[in-house]
C-alpha cells in the first residue's frame, strides 16, 4: 500500500428499476470486488458504503433542456 495514491475499495449496482422517480432513497451497499454474483472474491468483506439517490428520468431531463434552449433562443 502507498500513501496518497488512490486504489479502488469496490463496486456497486444499482438497477433503476428498484428506485421509484423523484422518491429519495437511503441504501446500504455492501463494495464488491465485482459484479459477478459467484465470484469468491466477492465473499471478503470490502466495506459498506450508504447513499441517498433520487431517480429523475432522463427524459424529462431532455424536455426541460429543450424548453429552456428554446427560451433563451427567443429571447434573442
Amino acid at each position: 500500500m502507498q500513501i496518497g495514491t488512490d486504489e479502488e475499495m469496490g463496486m456497486i449496482v444499482v438497477p433503476l428499476q428498484d428506485l421509484v422517480e423523484l422518491e429519495q432513497k437511503m441504501l446500504d451497499l455492501n463494495l464488491l470486488k465485482n459484479d459477478d454474483p459467484n465470484d469468491d472474491r466477492n465473499k471478503k468483506a470490502r466495506g459498506v458504503l450508504t447513499v441517498g439517490l433520487l431517480y429523475k428520468s432522463f427524459k424529462e431531463v431532455l424536455q426541460v433542456c429543450s424548453v429552456e434552449d428554446k427560451s433563451t433562443l427567443s429571447s434573442k
